[in-house]
């Protein structure tokens, strides 16, 4: 996985909300055709894993509160690790993108 993928995902897991395609494209300045492909390269590398990364059209990319944790402890990412009320507003936010 390159450095910018792993930085997505890291991104992906930080946010309470969805992220866009076009956020993802500011993001990184690149193309959206390069957004979907790593988007892809994830989708691959997280099967291994059991999680899946979710995506609404016309909203965007998100994972489920259930799979961060997996992630978490599966790429040791201590530095994400949220607080109580950080996992609180990440499941309320959740709901409303389902």
């Amino acid at each position: 996985m390159q450095e910018r993928q792993l930085e997505m995902l890291k991104s992906l897991l930080y946010s309470s909300t969805p992220r866009s395609t076009e956020a993802l494209m500011a993001q990184w300045a690149v193309s959206e055709r390069t957004i979907k492909y790593d988007l892809s390269q994830l989708r691959e590398a997280l099967k291994e894993h059991g999680v899946k990364l979710l995506n609404k059209k016309g909203i965007g990319y998100y994972f489920s509160p259930d799979d961060k944790p997996k992630l978490i402890a599966a790429y040791s990412f201590s530095d994400l690790e949220n607080t109580e009320e950080e996992t609180r507003r990440d499941d309320c936010s959740f709901f409303f993108y389902k």
